[in-house]
C-alpha cells in the first residue's frame, strides 16, 4: 500500500485530500507542523510527501515548504516531494521559488485548486518513477551479469524466472512484466526499509 505524508497547516483541505486518497487505497498520515512531519520522517517510510508551500503554523521554526524540503533533504535524497499551494502562481519571486524546487528535487508542483484524483495521479506517476529507478538499477547489473539464464527469482507459485526472462518480460510489457516489475520493487523497497 501507498504511503503519503501530507505536512500542512491547513487541515480542512488535508483532511478532504486525505479522505479521498484513502478511499483509492493510499494510507495518508497528516501533520500540521513542519517540526512534527521532520521528526516522522525520520522514524517511518514514506513514500511521497506532499507539502505546502506557505506554512503559516510551520511549528518552533515558522519554516516555509522550500525550508522544510532543504531539511528533509538533508536526511533523505531520494523520496519524492510534491510541492503544494494554493497561490504559489501568485507570488511575486515565483522564479527563485521554481529554482529552489528544481535545485531540491522536487518531483512535481500542484496546486490546490485541482481535485484530488490529480493529486492521485501525481502520486501514482511519483511511485513509477521511482520504481523505473529500481528496475533501470536491476538492469544495469543484469548487464553485467555472467550468468543471464540461472533463474534468481520464484513467485509464491513456485515459478523460476532467469535475468533475462525478467528483463524481457518487463520490457514488453506482458501481464507477467508488469507483476514481475512490481515484485521486483517491492522487493528492492523492502531491503531499503
Amino acid at each position: 500500500m501507498t504511503k503519503v505524508m501530507i505536512i500542512d497547516d491547513d487541515e480542512e483541505w488535508s483532511e478532504d485530500i486525505a479522505e479521498y486518497l484513502r478511499s483509492e487505497g493510499i494510507e495518508v498520515i497528516i501533520k500540521t507542523k513542519s517540526n512534527e512531519g521532520i521528526e516522522l520522517i525520520k522514524q517511518d517510510f514514506f513514500d511521497v510527501l506532499i507539502i505546502d508551500y506557505k506554512l503559516l503554523n510551520g511549528g518552533a521554526n515558522k519554516d516555509n515548504g522550500i525550508d522544510v524540503i532543504t531539511k528533509i533533504r538533508a536526511y533523505d535524497q531520494f523520496i519524492p516531494i510534491v510541492l503544494c499551494s494554493g497561490q504559489l502562481e501568485k507570488e511575486a519571486d515565483m522564479d527563485r521559488i521554481l529554482i529552489n524546487s528544481i535545485n531540491l528535487g522536487i518531483a512535481e508542483y500542484f496546486s490546490k485548486s485541482k481535485s484530488a484524483s490529480e493529486l492521485q495521479k501525481i502520486i501514482k506517476k511519483c511511485e513509477d518513477f521511482k520504481t523505473d529507478s529500481i528496475i533501470s538499477t536491476y538492469e544495469k547489473w543484469y548487464k553485467s551479469c555472467p550468468d543471464k539464464e540461472t533463474p534468481i527469482m520464484v513467485n509464491s507459485s513456485g515459478d523460476k524466472y532467469s535475468p533475462k526472462r525478467i528483463i524481457d518480460e518487463i520490457k514488453k510489457g506482458t501481464p507477467l512484466g508488469i507483476e514481475l516489475r512490481k515484485s521486483l520493487a517491492d522487493f528492492a523497497l523492502e531491503v531499503l526499509n
